[in-house]
């Protein structure tokens, strides 16, 4: 026998065993056949005595509104069908609120009955955006992509997607169109939606209240106040608009133009405004204005050893100055003709804002949950996220996967920070998390963030403030950041 021969004994003799084992485990096993919803029947070899052990030993799971054909305490016999009829889940969004639900077949009607939702005249119901009746029947629900790694889980292990339902409610209300006024009933969700599906056309002037922008509600009362076309010649232009004035005055005062001091005006202000009316405004006016701007003050920063660390003190309140400027207008018929400066002065100078911040270290201790007592030399209110190898945003081919900003091979225990906040290579104590290694980055970890490194295997999704205590030693003081930004900010 030549060492090819030799070899292929050497294997050939544990396949053969477990070749026998997989066919003694299957004859010993009783076959039986899972029909779940409409899927063909699947056949399988369970151990199990009873159909509930059956289920258990498959990890088939019957949530209490499916509907199982045979019961659970029932004796399993070779080649029994096990039929299961799945409860689909139902969104229902009716009335501003969201309700979940599950149903075994049926219809439309069916699922808002299960719900108590009762409809009334004019309501619309959508069955997945698209709108239906109550008598049309709900679809077959259908299961969820498999999102777990490795081998695919057949369809009936995986959760069923749920069905949506939105009913939108009409409503009755009044349009008060000038002297006309009629009752409408409508699914629009606006006023301006309301004028829009009856056909109601608006010029840019006319009034509307409620605004076009106000939900429609039951029992509204919409008035529409109409505007009237005429022609506004003043400030050396001519122009055609509308108004809903009931005065010469009150439409100037509506388009913005002023009338003061020796202005005359044709018609007079007090005259009432008819339709296709020419309104002329002649001015003759000088005017003084006085113009003033801010002078920003400016905020100096102060060291003092004496005061600790992310302490500071107002040393002076900063106040802006104020710069004025007078200019004489003088106006021909409306139009400005000259603006000249008579004068520019300081009439407050700024006064410079100063800020003291602390220098100093001082070390604290605390006593852990578990007895423990550390020192830490610094803490810092932090917004704390979490996040694995996997998260950090490089594929797994990447050759940098799972290594971080100091080259460290991505584990729990490793945190990422704001490295112009935290120093890297320091250590830090999180409550709820531990001990950490500064050892990473992140383009979004800016500011007061931080970021807990897990194993994949572990993670906990973190999103809150915390505070985070920079363990002792201090670092050199030219490697610490005194002043740290005041951002993310906690609300």
């Amino acid at each position: 026998m030549d060492e090819r021969t030799s070899l292929w004994s050497v294997l050939l003799i544990p396949l053969l065993l477990l070749a026998g084992l997989v066919a003694w485990n299957r004859h010993t096993a009783t076959p039986v056949w899972i029909a779940v919803d409409a899927d063909p029947p699947v056949r399988l070899y369970t151990h199990a005595s009873t159909v509930g052990g059956m289920l258990d030993e498959k990890g088939i799971r019957v949530a209490p509104a499916d509907e199982l054909a045979t019961s659970r305490d029932a004796r399993i016999t070779p080649n029994m069908v096990i039929a299961i009829k799945r409860a689909c889940p139902v969104l229902l969004r009716t009335d501003g609120e969201k309700d979940r639900l599950e149903i075994v077949g049926g219809k439309v009607g069916d699922a808002l009955r299960l719900a108590g939702v009762l409809l009334g005249r004019g309501d619309e119901v959508l069955l997945n955006g698209k709108l239906t009746s109550t008598s049309a029947p709900l679809p077959r629900c259908k299961p969820a992509p498999d999102g777990k790694p490795g081998w695919p889980r057949p369809p009936w292990l995986r959760p069923l997607q749920p069905i949506q339902i939105e009913v939108r409610r009409s409503h009755g209300l009044v349009i008060h169109d000038g002297a006309a006024s009629y009752s409408v009933r409508t699914l629009a969700r606006t006023v301006g939606g309301v004028l829009e599906e009856q056909h109601i056309k608006l010029h840019d002037k006319d009034v509307v209240r409620p605004a076009l922008s106000a939900p429609a509600t039951e029992g509204m009362q919409i008035y529409i106040r109409r505007s009237v076309p005429i022609t506004i010649q003043a400030d050396g232009r001519r122009w055609g608009t509308r108004s809903v004035a009931r005065t010469v005055g009150g439409a100037l005062a509506q388009e913005g133009v002023i009338v003061a001091g020796e202005d005359e005006v044709s018609p007079p202000l007090s005259s009432p405004l008819e339709p296709y009316q020419v309104i002329r405004v002649i001015r003759v006016r000088t005017k003084i204005e006085i113009e003033t701007n801010p002078i920003p003050f400016t905020t100096v920063w102060v060291p003092d050893d004496r005061l600790e660390i992310d302490h500071r003190r107002l040393e002076q309140k900063g106040v802006p100055g104020i710069l004025k400027r007078r200019y004489e207008l003088i106006y021909r018929d409306g139009e400005l003709k000259k603006r000249l400066l008579e004068e520019t002065w300081i009439e407050r100078e700024p006064i410079k804002e100063k800020l003291a911040y602390g220098r100093k270290i001082v070390v604290h201790t605390m006593t852990l949950p578990d007895g423990r007592v550390i020192t830490y030399w610094r803490k810092i209110r932090m917004l704390a996220t979490s996040y694995t190898a996997a998260s950090s945003g490089k594929p797994r081919n990447h050759p940098l996967f799972g290594i971080t900003r100091l080259g460290w091979r991505m584990r729990r225990g490793i945190v990422a920070v704001d490295p112009r906040v935290v120093n890297l290579g320091g250590r830090v104590y999180v409550p709820g998390y531990g001990f950490g290694d500064v050892a990473d980055t992140g383009g979004r970890i800016l500011g007061r963030r931080i970021d807990l490194g897990y194993d994949e295997s572990d993670l906990v999704y973190w999103y809150r403030w915390v505070d985070v205590y920079l363990l002792a030693p201090a670092p050199p003081k030219s490697q610490i950041p005194w002043v740290l930004p005041n951002w993310p900010r906690e609300r």
